[in-house]
């Protein structure tokens, strides 16, 4: 019987996934495309809820991704308290619902270096880790042999950090927001667009420890002061235009990134020989440094984790439970558990068996032009890249919209050819592509994809109705597996869009839109085994324009995570440029456009509670100004006002305590819409005929907040503990749900777990069937640390605090 093993992981991106005793990969869920928020820091609600709809009922192992050993922890010990938090009220939630036999923690970099192995197909390699900050390091190298992981050397984030350092210019270039990692994209596409005059200047910043870098001064602290002094002062957002110091800065430092990281593999390679290299962590999103190595022909093969952001750690976790737990297999490491198991007690299993094999391995077929020899993994086709989210019947999902939504869209034609499509996109039509389970990572490859001519005049357009990004960053391709060789300076698939590659001087032309400045363009390759309906669609293209690729785009709108249900993708459709929606083969037309704001997060989690309810029921806890704003909100979402059974008034009841100037002021503002007010204190509202409850505060907050500093002070896990539970006690509790002016909303039996947690005094570590890290291959165990609450008094934003939460961004 086939064992599940389930990871998760509560950073920003936040996730989990389930892969099985083979290590195949069943699923991974990114809570940023359930709840709206990009890089999302809140608990995994959503991801655990689409879980148990699946019917997993039983799992091997659970594995938190973070290491619990606070002493361990450096900058990060609020983080790994609050870690610590979490999944507690985590397991509190699931028991009862699923149950399992043991859980564990992965460190950070553990995760990260199991996530980039198992899956690459190699029996051997070297494995690379490089991001802003582990739990305290910042690079790892790994060794990986059959389905064991030794940890070679570590550098801690407290002497040097690539992904700290490649931040901070971010910062220093124009994107300073609350999670400045999200941006460090965009300065890889500026970099092009400079030359690297000052990389001498940003060397000269840091210490050198032999032939490693250090901070200056031995301190974090010190850098940003030491950067204002060799470069002036930070530089506004470069949005519509740019300044050319800021393309000379980011070219200097891009280059620098790849000298470093080019330098350590040499130095690796000359003590410890390797061909086949894993790469992963935050560092490696920068697909421009990937073409790096594969120029210096540090190794043979590469295989570049898709997943290799935060956004992985969830599988890693996984991953690394299962490859030492796994039936015959050699354990990455310690000892084997034998506690007693948590949570539900019929233990039932999952019905489905099986799973879905992610394997590249390296295969023979290279190409050498101008001396670059094409020295990296070929990977063998994947069967399945798409392991996120699916509608089980996305037609069937559109016709139930559209009957139930009063949106302005209608369906034109059945059944559409891949060449009608292509004549579409031929005639410089916007196309936006949902098909199947989403692909994962933040990559379209196909599934929630935006697609256009190769051409300059379709990337415009694009850019200008639909994306909204600046107006110098480039757009990629999606080409013909079979073709790449043709088009591209290096001849090997590439699905998953991790690498740059160079655009051949003599096939520009008619393909200058996915062509950046600097002539290299980060493809993916599509071959019919992977996605049939995208390759015939590009198959087709290539037989109407002579170009076998085209314009692919993530199917969203700058600021919001890629669509996930058909719901999302009929909204961004209404509410931007794109001309035509494709359903599977299904085409959508628009009779008129929505405003862009009804794509918000409140809508996004609104949609998913308001699904199935025949009427809304709110309770209105406080009454502030954020409240009433919130209230507007809700109203304003498009899952509510053209809900068509729920009619000019949504509101079935509102539930109102008492009579104050501030509550006629809400109650003035929301009567529109509203068909009965109820006055007066009352133990929980009334529901009835499939309605759900809505009890809404603007005053406090039902989960910390996710902005990572504001996210470790003292926060009252109790708040509105006696509603929570009246509510809880209904039959049909899973109806009423709690909803803060940060968009937190959790149903009450989620709530009603923390309370569980607290009074047992819940750490994971002391529950039964609970072990320590799970520890790599030559280090030791690590003791169980006692959680704590953390209580501590948020600390004055001064150079340390803001560094704290540069390494929680990182």
């Amino acid at each position: 019987m086939t064992d599940y093993h389930l990871g998760i992981y509560m950073g920003h991106d936040t996730g989990v996934a389930i892969v099985d005793d083979q290590l195949n990969i069943l699923r991974v869920f990114e809570e940023e495309r359930f709840n709206g928020e990009k890089m999302t820091y809140f608990n995994p609600y959503f991801s655990l809820k689409e879980i148990l709809k699946l019917g997993f009922r039983h799992f091997r192992s659970i594995t938190f991704g973070f290491n619990p050993n606070e002493d361990e922890a450096d900058f990060l010990k609020k983080f790994v308290q609050f870690q610590k938090v979490r999944a507690a009220e985590v397991l509190r939630y699931l028991s009862g619902k699923v149950g399992w036999d043991e859980v564990y923690y992965a460190g950070h970099h553990d995760a990260h270096a199991a996530g980039a192995f198992f899956p690459s197909g190699f029996d051997e390699a070297l494995i690379l880790v490089a991001d802003g900050t582990g739990e305290s390091e910042s690079t790892s190298i790994y060794s990986g042999k059959a389905h064991e992981i030794s940890r070679i050397s570590s550098e801690l984030t407290n002497d040097f950090s690539l992904g700290i350092l490649y931040q901070y210019f971010t910062e220093w270039l124009g994107y300073r927001t609350h999670n400045t990692s999200q941006h460090c994209g965009k300065i890889m596409g500026l970099a092009s667009y400079g030359s690297p005059v000052y990389t001498d200047r940003i060397r000269a910043l840091l210490e050198k420890n032999g032939p490693d870098y250090r901070w200056p001064g031995g301190s974090l602290l010190k850098m940003r002061g030491k950067m204002a002094e060799a470069f002036g002062p930070p530089q506004p957002r470069p949005v519509n235009e740019f300044k050319q110091i800021q393309a000379n800065v980011a070219a200097s430092i891009q280059a620098l990134l790849e000298e470093i990281v080019v330098e350590r593999l040499k130095r690796v390679q000359a003590s410890r020989p390797f061909s086949n290299l894993c790469f992963s962590g935050g560092v490696v999103m920068n697909s421009q440094l990937n073409y790096g190595i594969l120029k210096s022909g540090v190794c043979k093969n590469l295989f570049v984790q898709p997943l290799a952001s935060d956004r992985g750690i969830a599988l890693g976790a996984a991953l690394t439970s299962a490859a030492r737990m796994g039936r015959g297999r050699s354990e990455v490491g310690g000892r084997r558990s034998e506690g007693r198991g948590r949570g539900s007690e019929n233990g039932g299993r999952r019905a489905e068996e099986g799973g879905l094999p992610w394997g590249i391995e390296a295969s023979g077929r290279h190409r050498q032009i101008s001396n670059l020899k094409s020295q990296i993994s070929d990977p063998l086709h994947p069967s399945d890249i798409y392991l996120g989210y699916g509608d089980p019947d996305p037609r069937g999902e559109l016709d139930r919209l559209i009957k139930a939504y009063d949106l302005p869209i209608h369906i034109e034609q059945e059944n559409i050819s891949a060449g009608e499509v292509a004549s579409l996109l031929h005639h410089q039509e916007i196309i936006a592509l949902f098909q199947g389970r989403q692909e994962v990572g933040p990559r379209a490859l196909g599934n929630r994809s935006i697609l256009a001519a190769p051409t300059i005049e379709a990337r415009d357009r694009t850019n200008c109705l639909v994306k909204y990004r600046e107006p110098w960053r480039p757009f990629a391709p999606t080409v013909l597996e079979e073709e790449v060789g043709r088009f591209f300076d290096i001849d090997r698939p590439e699905p998953f869009m991790t690498v740059i590659y160079g655009v051949l001087p003599e096939m520009r032309k008619g393909i200058e839109g996915i062509t950046h400045v600097d002539g290299t363009a980060r493809l993916q390759t599509v071959n019919h085994h992977q996605n049939p309906l995208f390759y015939d669609i590009i198959k087709a293209y290539d037989h109407v324009s002579g170009i076998p690729m085209v314009l692919n785009t993530s199917f969203n709108i700058n600021g919001q995570p890629i669509v996930r249900s058909v719901y999302d993708a009929v909204l961004t459709f209404l509410c931007c440029g794109i001309d035509g929606l494709l359903i599977e083969n299904t085409l959508v037309r628009k009779t008129r456009d929505l405003s862009k704001d009804h794509i918000q997060r409140l809508d996004r989690i609104l949609f998913e509670a308001t699904r199935d309810a025949a009427g809304l029921v709110i309770r209105v806890l406080d009454y502030t100004e954020e409240t009433k704003t919130l209230l507007s909100r809700i109203l304003d979402c498009a899952c509510v006002k053209f809900r068509r059974d729920y009619g000019a008034k949504p509101i079935s009841k509102c539930y109102i305590s008492g009579h104050t100037k501030m509550s006629w002021n809400i109650i003035s503002k929301i009567e529109p819409w509203v068909r009965e007010f109820v006055y007066g204190e009352t133990e929980r509202p009334t529901i009835e005929g499939g309605e759900i409850c809505i009890m809404v505060s603007g005053e406090r907050l039902i989960e910390a907040s996710s902005r990572p500093t504001r996210t470790y002070v003292k926060f009252d896990r109790t708040v509105f503990r006696d509603l929570i539970e009246s509510c809880t006690q209904t039959p049909n509790s899973e109806h009423y749900f709690l909803l803060d002016r940060e968009c937190h909303l959790f149903d009450v039996g989620y709530l009603n777990s923390r309370f569980t947690a607290a009074e047992s005094n819940d750490n994971p570590a002391e529950m039964p069937g609970c072990r320590t890290r799970v520890p790599i291959a030559g280090q030791g165990n690590i003791q169980p640390i006692l959680s704590g609450s953390v209580h501590k008094v948020p600390a004055r934003v001064n150079e340390q605090e803001d560094m704290y939460e540069t390494l929680a961004d990182a």
